[in-house]
């Protein structure tokens, strides 16, 4: 039985988008994956973290192996990649990376200087980072996101915007990489462009009224930033949280009355009991790392603004 992808259900629904390219939208669609092409002829693009995956797949399609450096549930403050994972990515046609995450910049540097012709591509440039907002202001709050002191954060694709953005750079290094296919990627990137641009405009709309939400650990600083949410973190920089931070995150979190509470998927829930029942709101695991970006995404906005 032949079952559409509810993404590329939604295009059809677009009078802009026209049936037939819909239907070749899933039929390119359909069979791309980690590992499972047979018609890739040997073209393996990694990819650091598992949300590239999405948008390399996305244009790639089965023309080419996806494969992907950490899986969902490791860290990437504290991932190392072993030797043998190294002499593996070192078969790739391409790295791509987010230009941001911590254990990038030494993967790197140890990468490309045991194999000197690998290509590196950079997903992020261009992206407007936000600085900040990770660090434990006086009032509570996120300092500057401008203030460019330390490190940017590094979920950049926590964000329909910067996802324009990432899509554009992995079409542009698909097609220097693979130039004969460069046709191919060009129609599946205008795909995903139009896609982006309704989910887009879906929650700009469901968000129009600027709800506030609390989560754990300030992973959607990006999103927030894109529809002007406001976003109550407990845990800024992955340590211990102090009774104080906790109380005054508490207080913050009250006076906006929050309408989600979003905590990483496997966080017992017995150390966020208490916050949950003083909100008054129940908490939502989910998965920074998930390589199904749409659904990720879905899934945030449909906690905070559940569809009526």
């Amino acid at each position: 039985m032949i079952v559409l992808n509810k993404s590329w259900i939604f295009l059809c629904r677009q009078a802009f988008v026209p049936l037939l390219l819909c239907m070749f939208s899933w039929l390119v669609c359909g069979c791309s994956g980690r590992g499972s092409s047979t018609s890739a002829d040997g073209r393996v693009v990694t990819v650091s973290v598992p949300p590239l995956e999405y948008f390399v797949n996305a244009i790639g399609g089965d023309s080419l192996t996806v494969r992907t450096l950490m899986d969902t549930n490791s860290d990437p403050e504290t991932f190392q990649p072993g030797m043998g994972l190294m002499k593996d990515i070192s078969r790739s046609d391409l790295v791509v990376v987010t230009g941001v995450v911590p254990f990038e910049k030494e993967f790197v540097s140890n990468i490309t200087s045991n194999v000197q012709d690998l290509k590196i591509g950079d997903a992020g440039r261009g992206v407007d980072y936000m600085y900040g907002t990770h660090v434990h202001s006086h009032q509570g709050e996120v300092s500057s996101v401008h203030s460019h002191k330390g490190e940017p954060d590094p979920h950049i694709w926590s964000s329909v915007k910067n996802a324009r953005i990432i899509s554009d750079n992995v079409y542009a290094m698909l097609s220097e990489t693979y130039p004969g296919l460069a046709g191919y990627f060009h129609a599946r990137h205008e795909l995903l462009r139009h896609r982006l641009d309704s989910l887009d405009a879906e929650y700009e709309r469901r968000l129009a009224e600027h709800p506030a939400f609390v989560i754990w650990h300030p992973s959607l600083s990006y999103f927030a930033r894109d529809y002007g949410l406001e976003q109550i973190a407990f845990n800024l920089e992955n340590k211990e949280t102090s009774p104080i931070r906790l109380r005054e995150a508490t207080d913050n979190a009250l006076e906006h009355e929050p309408s989600a509470f979003f905590v990483p998927e496997g966080l017992p829930l017995d150390r966020v009991a208490t916050i949950s029942d003083i909100l008054g709101v129940r908490p939502t695991g989910i998965n920074f790392m998930d390589s199904d970006w749409e659904g990720h995404m879905e899934r945030i906005v449909n906690t905070i603004s559940p569809v009526k």
